[in-house]
């Protein structure tokens, strides 16, 4: 599932992430925001996020009855810049 939705963000299939996430999903973006998914689809039409690779280092996955819970970080590629924020 992790490896569909690295697929699903790099590609900008925004169909298939809506399959893994939930309408209310948030997250902390590297605009230091935390985002909606509706907002990370503008971001990806606008070009905003443009990643072409990252490395997922999962740290800890949580099951909760059919619930899996994943957290750890992503480091971008080098080449991958997010509009405004500078390459690391």
């Amino acid at each position: 599932m992790s490896a569909w939705e690295v697929n699903a963000f790099l590609t900008n299939d925004t169909v298939s992430l809506a399959k893994l996430w939930s309408p209310d999903y948030v997250v902390m973006n590297p605009f230091n925001k935390i985002v909606t998914f509706n907002e990370i689809k503008t971001l990806m039409r606008t070009a905003k996020i443009n990643q072409v690779r990252f490395e997922r280092i999962s740290e800890k996955i949580t099951l909760i009855q059919s619930l899996a819970i994943e957290m750890g970080q992503e480091i971008p590629d080098q080449n991958s810049a997010v509009a405004g924020v500078p390459k690391m």
